[in-house]
């Protein structure tokens, strides 16, 4: 039997010990997964290398890829793609309103796919959600909150060309592999996960040294309190 994560291993195990248990990590065919940034990327620069692109060359995507969904091309964009859930759409931490409305007034996008599942707890939070939307446009702020569900994987791939930070701010305990289904480093964007070992969402890459600029793509909060992520977003939208 196989988990997709060593820590998924390690959680499970205990429920048959006398079972063996091997952590096969799940995979992604990157050159799909990131098919509209490559397709970008050629139209663009030509002779760049898709797996290895300058930042220059990143530039160049992502403002097109924006402009392709119809958002502002000078302005980052901080995205989540899954399950309109609990445990995973982080409105307690990455999500709160408190949060969005900030890196909002920081001249942010934040765009948030998130597919309403078919129980009441994930229609109130898409009514959360529309709620805050219509709030935080009648405020006049520089950037903005999109929201859309029912989206599939086509439209995903659009988003993570776009995207800048990716969050996946999935609760301790219910997340696996789910970076595998939006790669968004194959798009050139920087990951941010929980801070804490939650399956592969932070070991998919190196963490970002903020010291030495162009080194690694994952960004993780100091703590799990919402005002330790809205530092580490705050920073990334300051310093790029």
């Amino acid at each position: 039997s196989s988990g997709v994560s060593a820590v998924h291993v390690d959680e499970v195990n205990h429920i048959d010990p006398n079972q063996s248990l091997i952590a096969i990590t799940n995979g992604d065919r990157r050159e799909t997964s990131s098919e509209v940034y490559r397709k970008i990327l050629k139209d663009v620069a030509p002779a760049a290398d898709p797996d290895a692109p300058t930042a220059a060359e990143i530039k160049l995507v992502k403002r097109q890829a924006k402009v392709d969904l119809g958002l502002n091309p000078d302005q980052p964009v901080i995205s989540y793609s899954g399950r309109l859930v609990d445990e995973k759409a982080g409105r307690e931490r990455a999500f709160t309103d408190e949060n969005i409305l900030a890196l909002v007034a920081a001249g942010a996008q934040v765009v948030l796919y998130g597919n309403v599942q078919a129980f009441p707890q994930s229609k109130k939070l898409w009514d959360d959600l529309l709620r805050l939307q219509k709030d935080i446009e009648g405020e006049g702020l520089p950037g903005k909150l999109v929201l859309r569900s029912g989206w599939g994987v086509a439209e995903q791939r659009q988003l993570l060309a776009a995207t800048d930070v990716q969050v996946q701010d999935s609760d301790r305990g219910t997340g696996a592999a789910e970076y595998t289904e939006a790669d968004v480093s194959a798009n050139g964007g920087l990951q941010m996960g929980p801070p804490w070992i939650e399956g592969i969402i932070n070991r998919q890459g190196v963490l970002v040294d903020r010291r030495a600029p162009g080194t690694g793509n994952t960004l993780i909060a100091a703590d799990a309190s919402p005002a330790a992520y809205l530092a580490s977003l705050t920073w990334a939208i300051e310093r790029f």
